[in-house]
């Protein structure tokens, strides 16, 4: 089976050991996907904040909050993405609240990693509260009911905000990426990929912390 992992990658990002098929990632967002839409609707009035939701533009700030292939290809020697692959919607709901979406998959494409990322911001805490443990249950979920997955917490690499959590990924016992939760305030922030992995402090910093702050600099509703 092919490799998701880039040829060369520099010190602190690691290229994951065999196998390293991406069905099991999708499969695990998937559930991951589901498991948050149905929180949601358990939630109630889910349906209406769905159906009303409006598309806005993206500002500077909204960009620079996201994990992108752009930036995880930094880590990544020789490897150019093709940008046409990833996509980004920001949306905003009734109670002034919104978020973004961006995703890049280019499974043609054998040393491209696969990138998600999520921001939300809402109008007050308690609901961020919420969506943050929508995140990570649909995280749960999704390993611990896809055979062959699993996450293992290593929360002494990265910590930021009011809580959040760091994971290194895999499937089969081989890593095959990272995923990172967190909340502070009113603002949540989800990231997970696949392809490369890190578990060197300084190195996670860099990636995550501009991130982080520009997440800050987004205004609540």
């Amino acid at each position: 089976m092919k490799s998701d992992v880039p040829p060369v990658l520099p010190l602190h990002a690691h290229p994951p050991g065999p196998p390293k098929s991406r069905t099991g990632l999708y499969l695990v967002l998937g559930l991951m996907g589901a498991a948050l839409l149905g929180l949601l609707f358990v939630l109630g009035g889910g349906a209406l904040f769905i159906f009303t939701a409006k598309d806005e533009a993206l500002s500077s700030d909204d960009r620079s909050a996201l994990m992108t292939v752009s930036i995880l290809s930094e880590w990544m020697e020789g490897f150019e993405p093709d940008l046409s692959k990833e996509t980004v919607v920001k949306q905003r709901y009734l109670d002034r609240s919104y978020d973004m979406e961006y995703e890049f998959d280019d499974p043609d494409n054998p040393d491209a990693p696969y990138v998600s990322c999520s921001v939300t911001v809402e109008p007050n805490s308690s609901d961020a509260l919420i969506s943050y443990k929508g995140v990570q249950l649909g995280l749960n979920i999704g390993f611990n009911s896809q055979s062959g997955t699993s996450q293992m917490e290593r929360n002494d690499l990265f910590r930021w905000g009011d809580q959040s959590s760091f994971h290194v990924l895999y499937v089969h016992g081989a890593p095959i990426g990272n995923s990172f939760t967190a909340i502070k305030g009113k603002r949540v922030f989800m990231m997970t990929f696949s392809g490369v992995f890190f578990e060197d402090t300084p190195a996670i910093q860099e990636l995550l912390q501009p991130r982080l702050d520009a997440l800050e600099r987004m205004p609540a509703p």
